[in-house]
């Protein structure tokens, strides 16, 4: 009988250790999804500055577009960082084909647009970002 209580318990207790080993091996990995960040956090803040030219590259205008205000924004870390966020941006009067350095351009309060973006980290360059996607809808 004694020995039936010490083979239960072994069996109980080797489950309960596959189990924990299955779950943490499974489910370790909770960084695979997308997290909120504060819109004020300093380093996704410097990654929208570095995109800016970016989002003036993709979009079809003539004029330079610059950063409002962005209004939300995920985090996924992994193999490489990714954000998904949206923000507003605002037409300046700088040609886009012209040599200006983005910082001497300013807003004129003429267009504005309200946009989808996806930034990646760039393979093997250390605190470079990418603008992947980026999908703007006037706003009236």
């Amino acid at each position: 009988m004694h020995s039936k209580i010490l083979f239960t318990n072994l069996m109980a207790t080797s489950l309960m250790i596959i189990m924990a080993i299955y779950f943490d091996v499974t489910f370790a990995d909770s960084s695979n999804e997308f997290k909120s960040v504060d819109l004020r956090d300093a380093t996704f803040r410097k990654i929208l500055k570095q995109i800016e030219p970016q989002i003036t590259e993709k979009l079809n205008s003539t004029n330079v577009y610059l950063l409002e205000t962005p209004i939300s924004v995920q985090m996924k870390s992994g193999s490489k960082t990714s954000y998904k966020t949206t923000i507003i941006i605002g037409e300046t009067d700088c040609k886009k084909d012209k040599n200006q350095q983005i910082d001497q351009c300013q807003l004129n309060g003429k267009s504005h647009s309200e946009c989808k973006a996806e930034i990646d980290s760039n393979d093997g360059q250390k605190n470079s970002y990418k603008l992947t996607k980026l999908n703007c809808k006037k706003m009236t």
